[in-house]
């Protein structure tokens, strides 16, 4: 797709494009999309467009991939994951997803991580079925 179209991050199997143009009051608005794969009822329902905005906006800040320094377990490290899953659960529905995606680590590991920062406080117990 040419002109202001992106893709983002979608759900496993389908390709989501977004148009963006700047709204009147300066933000980025999504104003087009486009979806390619398998696309399902529960595949629509999961799109957030907020938080694509959201992140287009900036308010999902990039981030370098997390990689855990050195086999230790720093308290740093897990605050780390923490402000990264906040920032990927801002986007989608699936965060430990698509952070494992950007790490090149398999779920599970993420999914390890969050625990560990939750133990430490880092971030709120969870709610099933709820990213965050």
């Amino acid at each position: 797709m040419s002109g202001n179209w992106t893709t983002v991050p979608g759900p496993e199997g389908v390709t989501v494009s977004v148009r963006l143009e700047h709204g009147d009051d300066g933000r980025r608005v999504v104003t087009g999309l486009h979806l390619e794969g398998a696309i399902t009822a529960d595949i629509l329902r999961s799109l957030r467009l907020a938080r694509i905005e959201a992140a287009a906006n900036g308010e999902g800040c990039q981030r370098q991939p997390l990689r855990r320094p050195g086999g230790t377990d720093p308290d740093t490290f897990y605050a780390e994951v923490a402000d990264a899953y906040r920032a990927a659960a801002a986007i989608t529905q699936a965060p430990a997803t698509l952070l494992a995606r950007e790490a090149s680590v398999p779920v599970s590991a993420v999914y390890r991580w969050v625990r560990e920062a939750r133990r430490r406080g880092f971030l709120p117990v969870g709610r099933k079925g709820k990213a965050g």
